[in-house]
């Protein structure tokens, strides 16, 4: 006697495959079939009669030689990760390049705003010494001639 499961193993099939074709004989297989607690054990009748079924009723497996496209796939896949890392290096150098222009500016402004600073208080001596030169001497200054 055997079990589904070790008879599933032998014949290379599933425990499913198995327990669903014991089902749908369950009446011609009618005291082959054992049961020890929740266990169904086959006795010799019943390996034959469902390797004859089996035969019978082949499956087709068709199985495409999924080792080769699964190291296609892992190659594509390797070779976009190191294409995402290209692109984050690249991206991460144009960050840092946008940031030292930013400071460059932010440098520049500054100077460009001290720049200012000083032409308007020169301006502004400026114009105070226009306004010192337009005023009038008093008469001791006329007389020494020295301005204040």
């Amino acid at each position: 006697m055997i079990s589904l499961k070790d008879y599933a193993k032998q014949k290379n099939i599933t425990y499913e495959a198995v327990r669903k074709q014991v089902n749908r004989f369950r009446n011609e297989l009618n005291g082959h079939i054992h049961f020890v607690g929740r266990t169904q054990y086959l006795d010799d009748d019943a390996i034959c009669f469902l390797d004859e079924r089996r035969k019978q009723n082949p499956v087709v497996v068709l199985q495409t030689d999924k080792d080769d496209e699964i190291q296609q796939l892992y190659n594509e896949n390797k070779a976009l990760l190191l294409k995402i890392a290209e692109l984050q290096e690249s991206l991460i150098r144009e960050n840092e390049e946008v940031k030292a222009l930013q400071q460059e500016q932010i440098g520049l402004l500054q100077a460009q705003q001290q720049t200012e600073e000083q032409t308007q208080q020169l301006q502004q001596e400026l114009e105070a010494a226009k306004a010192e030169l337009q005023r009038k001497l008093s008469w001791r200054e006329r007389l020494t001639g020295k301005r204040k």
